[in-house]
């Protein structure tokens, strides 16, 4: 074997060197690919249809959860083991203690759907805490970056039949549809809108967003931020849903939080404002001629028609007057977990069950109702800070945002997206505590 002369005198092999180096590359590699597949997972949430009208959603990531779990079992902790408990329980008290005990069966199912999807998101979160900053934000690069250039091709022609014909075999199980308004995006937004593998526009959309602000929230610099901006005025052009305009504000959001917490200097937070200035006349200017707003929220019809004409309306206007009668009706845990059709009966009109929780924030409050809901959160307050996540409110941001254009409380995508955002968060945190440790010595 080659022997080497070291810098501290003794000789060593540079080939065993070397294999070092390949293998922690390669290491490197695959858990980018791994993560990688998580999440792009989690976007298509493909389903498997298990015969007895269920289906078994997002199964390539599900069935994946075994071999991450042996690879991160070390990185396990109690307080994990212990949020599972407390949600389980909770899950639980809500089905017992809410109105409409008589739909338990649709309730129980709602508990092992939702307990199934948080302890996968949970070895989601620690995989994520467990690889490097420098993986996570790579993952968040290549996932927008391929969204956008995805998007744009489907535009273009040159990936609208492989993405249509994907999509008529993908989603044809359960509770699943392919979206096929052509008509309706042509007279929205004058053109077919890419749905790049998805079952719908919209989230194609919701993955830029997470992606995109996960990637700046990774490493917020000036440059990064005029890069981010400038894809999310293409991303408006060619996804033409009101969700980006949503990723923008976060963006925004997320600046003003680094210019309060004096991460930014005064030269860059002038130029930064600056460039916020001028994106928003773009943006505005592009709302007004275009009349975006009025084409895309039809708000001349607000809470008309709900559930044939807007999907704005269904996310927006049926939700929270759900939540409002629930509440009314069954203050302290809602109508529970999965408690739809029990909404329906408070509510007394002939819906769809599905157009009453399409809004996770609006959901929240009528599967759980205020007490539910109070402790839910405080659980996960309690949790996150656990975990080493110090700003909580700013995770409880993301996920209000999240939770404004998902529905589907149940879903494995829901939870794998804020699990997602906690571990962003949570390196995040960690890259400030490292600079401001720096600047102290």
């Amino acid at each position: 074997m080659k022997q080497a002369k070291l810098p501290n005198g003794r000789h060593g092999s540079t080939l065993r060197v070397s294999k070092k180096t390949v293998l922690k590359v390669q290491k490197e590699y695959f858990r980018n690919f791994l993560l990688l597949f998580m999440v792009f997972n989690i976007y298509l949430e493909l389903p498997f249809d298990l015969g007895i009208d269920k289906v078994l959603p997002a199964y390539p990531y599900l069935f994946s959860m075994p071999f991450v779990f042996f690879m991160i079992r070390k990185s396990i902790k109690r307080c994990d083991m212990a949020l599972t408990f407390k949600v389980g329980v909770l899950l639980v008290a809500s089905v017992l203690y809410s109105f409409g005990l008589s739909y338990w069966q649709f309730k129980l199912v709602g508990v092992i759907q939702t307990s199934v999807s948080l302890i996968t998101g949970i070895i989601l979160f620690r995989f994520v805490t467990s690889v490097s900053h420098y993986t996570v934000e790579r993952v968040m690069l290549q996932g927008w970056v391929i969204l956008l250039v995805g998007g744009i091709l489907e535009v273009g022609g040159l990936l609208i039949e492989i993405s249509d014909s994907f999509r008529e075999w993908a989603y044809q199980s359960g509770g699943y549809s392919v979206y096929r308004s052509s008509e309706r995006d042509l007279s929205m937004v004058g053109w077919i809108r890419p749905k790049f593998f998805a079952s719908e526009p919209s989230l194609l959309a919701i993955g830029f967003m997470v992606f995109v602000n996960g990637w700046f929230l990774l490493g917020p610099t000036r440059r990064r931020f005029f890069v981010v901006m400038l894809s999310s005025c293409v991303a408006i052009f060619i996804m033409g849903s009101p969700i980006v305009y949503l990723s923008i504000l976060i963006t925004i959001s997320i600046l003003f939080w680094l210019i309060q917490s004096k991460r930014i200097s005064l030269s860059n937070r002038i130029l930064l404002l600056f460039g916020i200035i001028i994106v928003s006349i773009i943006i505005l200017s592009v709302m007004i001629q275009g009349d975006v707003v009025s084409k895309r929220f039809n708000m001349e019809n607000f809470g008309d028609d709900v559930g044939v004409n807007s999907s704005d309306n269904i996310r927006l206007y049926l939700p929270y007057t759900t939540a409002i009668a629930v509440i009314k009706a069954s203050p302290f845990f809602g109508v529970g977990i999965s408690g739809k059709r029990a909404a329906v009966d408070i509510l007394n009109f002939s819906y769809d069950p599905s157009f009453l929780v399409s809004n996770n924030v609006a959901v929240l409050l009528t599967y759980f109702g205020c007490v539910g809901t109070a402790i839910l959160l405080y659980i996960f307050y309690y949790y996150m800070k656990r975990t080493g996540i110090r700003r909580v409110w700013l995770l409880y941001f993301l996920w209000f945002c999240l939770g404004q254009t998902l529905g589907g409380f149940e879903s494995p995508r829901f939870w794998g997206y804020l699990f997602l955002l906690a571990g962003v968060v949570y390196h995040a945190d960690k890259a400030m505590c490292q600079v401001r440790s720096v600047k102290n010595y």
